[in-house]
């Protein structure tokens, strides 16, 4: 289906949260339980160790992308470094951090994520230049059911036209910070402590995490992953351990109702799903799915208001040839669709109850008939 969209959450209780958020708005949705496998490779060592390793002068020469070489240089190095300002001024038997510590560390985290991660969405959305009259055409139907035009946008001229296209080729590029929502956000506190913990540095008490024997920043066990990089069959150096991991990820895939294009609001989705474990992926693309499609959807259900009864072919000419302009944004949009793809949308909302009628004669559906939200 061309308006069905998805996404993946790693807890099968989130999924359940999240359908029922759908259903809620009155979209329907259905939940899949699949599986990813996975490798990777990776190097494990002591810090020093792998930081020595990266600084011989042949192993730039094995990433693939030189900044990623400098990265990991810089990851490792900051890794030391933190540890070792946990540890500063601290003996053996001495309290380094409490359960206060992680929390705070946590919840700092993540909220620091979460305002990254909508100000990515927030840049998708405004990129795609998204109708303002998108978000309530389908609830403020006039009382015999029709959806209203415009005021402010008329046909724009070809210069226009160019001016908009120019705005959008500027924008355009920042769209690929959404690759890595977390790329400029550092490593938290509560990965280093988690480490310590883990690598039994620290005992836990009713004071907090105690030092039970001398540590070193350089001493901490790390794994440093060697995507994007060709290292030589035969690879040793000093201590360091050549692994590769396998994993067969279990995740739940929701299939969601095209309707969630016409019922959802998009800042509601973006808040709930964000207090739940989803696919980063996933989520990245339903929004930009959602950025570029609803528009589209409305478009088609303008020119449907004001020519009911309209053919598909009709409707592909009528939504191809016509250039929106706001004028008070000083910003334009315009659409390139076939028929063939008119034709799936159409369909789909039939099936929402959006619309009735054949394909020679496409209508609104009778207020009464339709979805209610």
């Amino acid at each position: 289906m061309i308006l069905e969209e998805k996404i993946s959450f790693y807890d099968e209780e989130d999924a359940s949260i999240f359908i029922d958020h759908l259903k809620k708005n009155g979209c329907k949705a259905q939940k899949q339980i699949i599986s990813e496998g996975e490798t990777e490779e990776s190097l494990t060592g002591k810090v020093n160790d792998i930081v020595s390793w990266l600084e011989e002068p042949e192993t730039s020469g094995y990433f693939l992308i030189n900044k990623d070489w400098k990265d990991a240089k810089k990851r490792m190095k900051n890794i030391e470094i933190n540890i070792n300002k946990i540890i500063e001024k601290h003996n053996t038997g001495d309290v380094l951090f409490k359960k206060e510590d992680i929390e705070e560390s946590k919840e700092f985290f993540f909220e620091t994520f979460r305002e990254k991660y909508e100000s990515i969405l927030k840049q998708i959305s405004e990129n795609s230049e998204e109708p303002t009259a998108a978000e309530d055409i389908a609830i403020t139907a006039d009382s015999e059911g029709n959806f209203p035009s415009r005021t402010d946008e008329a046909e724009g001229s070809n210069e226009e036209q160019r001016e908009a296209e120019s705005t959008e080729d500027e924008i355009s590029p920042d769209s690929e910070q959404a690759d890595d929502p977390l790329e400029d956000i550092d490593i938290p506190m509560f990965a280093y402590y988690n480490m310590l913990i883990e690598q039994e540095f620290v005992e836990e008490s009713e004071e907090g995490y105690i030092a039970v024997k001398e540590i070193d920043g350089g001493d901490v066990q790390v794994n440093l992953p060697m995507d994007n990089v060709n290292l030589p069959e035969d690879f040793h150096y000093r201590e360091i351990i050549r692994q590769t991991h396998y994993e067969l990820t279990k995740k739940y895939l929701i299939k969601i109702d095209p309707s969630v294009h016409l019922y959802c609001d998009q800042e509601e989705l973006i808040d709930a799903i964000c207090e739940l474990d989803f696919d980063e992926d996933d989520a990245l693309q339903l929004f930009h799915n959602i950025s570029i499609k609803k528009p589209v959807i409305y478009r088609l259900l303008e020119i449907i208001s004001d020519n009911n009864g309209i053919s598909a072919g009709e409707l592909t000419k009528t939504v191809n040839e016509i250039t929106i302009v706001s004028r008070k944004e000083n910003s334009g949009y315009d659409f390139t669709l076939d028929e063939s793809t008119v034709l799936m949308i159409i369909s789909e909302l039939r099936k929402t109850g959006i619309l009735s009628g054949n394909d020679k004669k496409i209508k609104l559906a009778d207020k009464n008939k339709r979805r209610q939200r």
